[in-house]
């Protein structure tokens, strides 16, 4: 997996908040492999190794990461400077998630895509636009609070996606652990 980050006098750095633009975006996208195919649709799930509900959901997200890989390129971005790359490795191996990774240490993605819970997930179109965001599904009801699935949120847009059919609903809220941006 790579780790991003960015010094203060990288052009990449937004100042006063400012939003990064598309093209700085894309140019810095260039630089990875991982996120380098314009091809394909992406979806892009931030997570956190310390989240339980991260740790919840790393089924979920290995179940349609599998299903779905074939058609769309999956990304996980870990937003903080805080976790070791031994404590994000040990996640993924534990947890199974074999999906490419990013170490957003500048928070230039979350920003720009404006996450801001873990885990968030983000379908976006090859030019980043957002098409969905916001929950996977709809196991998590609140903090600390699960039940039954009736809405697979996620994966109903990337079907539709793929079935060139509109996207019934394009954002929810997240569930789960503040994505700290006060730290930078």
């Amino acid at each position: 997996f790579y780790s991003l980050g960015c010094n203060e006098h990288s052009k990449y750095k937004s100042s006063n908040n400012e939003s990064l633009k598309l093209d700085d975006l894309i140019e810095f996208k260039q630089n990875l492999k991982k996120l380098s195919n314009n091809k394909k649709f992406k979806t892009i799930f931030f997570l956190d190794p310390e989240c339980p509900m991260c740790i919840s959901y790393s089924i979920y997200i290995n179940d349609i990461y599998e299903k779905f890989k074939n058609n769309i390129d999956f990304i996980i971005i870990y937003p903080s400077k805080l976790n070791s790359m031994e404590k994000i490795k040990n996640f993924e191996k534990k947890y199974k998630l074999n999906i490419p990774s990013i170490v957003d240490s500048n928070l230039i993605i979350t920003n720009y895509l404006d996450a801001r819970i873990t885990p968030e997930c983000f379908l976006v179109d090859t030019s980043f636009k957002i098409l969905y965001s916001g929950l996977i599904n709809d196991w998590a009801k609140d903090l600390g609070k699960t039940g039954p699935i009736t809405n697979k949120y996620l994966e109903k847009s990337i079907e539709n996606i793929l079935s060139s059919k509109k996207i019934d609903i394009k954002k929810t809220n997240a569930i789960g652990c503040i994505i700290q941006k006060d730290f930078y």
